[in-house]
């Protein structure tokens, strides 16, 4: 059983990478954070506590799940909160899961060249200042994630990162 938790700067391949972790996980859990913030009514009204409701729900969810003895899939920034990704990780060691935390980076100008093709909308979450202000942020969490394993996808496509993940996972 595993507990994969991808984390990292906005246009960094997280979400590719875990659609597609999850597709070679027969019955895995893919946990998106920011899909169950959409859950919660009034969302955009009240983004930070809606963000520490996705938060608290992904920890319930994920160690729920890996009680039922499967493999679960951590997708989204969990960027400015230890006490979130060590509540995960202890989840995965309380449920006896192999742990494998990822933050997966790339140049500051690269993320917003990749932010900027994919636009941004009208009251969305991501601006062209909030890519940068994670970018930043993502940056300083390297630092305190000593066991986390960082890669950088600047010069990689998405379909190699999740190659590189899919051996060093022992998929």
């Amino acid at each position: 059983m595993k507990l994969i938790i991808l984390n990292g700067s906005p246009a960094a391949g997280k979400s590719t990478v875990a659609k597609k972790l999850h597709e070679a996980m027969p019955m895995s859990l893919l946990a998106d954070v920011d899909l169950w913030r959409t859950l919660v009514s009034g969302w955009k009204e009240n983004r930070t506590e809606s963000l520490a409701l996705a938060y608290k729900y992904t920890v319930g969810a994920v160690g729920a799940y890996l009680k039922t003895g499967h493999d679960v899939i951590v997708d989204k920034a969990i960027l400015s909160d230890d006490s979130v990704i060590d509540a995960l990780v202890e989840s995965g060691k309380a449920n006896f899961a192999d742990v494998y935390e990822f933050i997966l980076i790339a140049k500051q100008d690269i993320i917003e060249k990749r932010a900027e093709a994919r636009g941004f909308h009208e009251n969305g979450l991501l601006t062209r200042e909030k890519v940068t202000e994670l970018w930043h942020t993502a940056q300083n969490l390297i630092p305190k994630r000593s066991n986390a394993i960082v890669i950088d996808t600047s010069e990689i496509e998405a379909d190699a990162v999740f190659q590189k993940i899919k051996e060093m996972v022992g998929l």
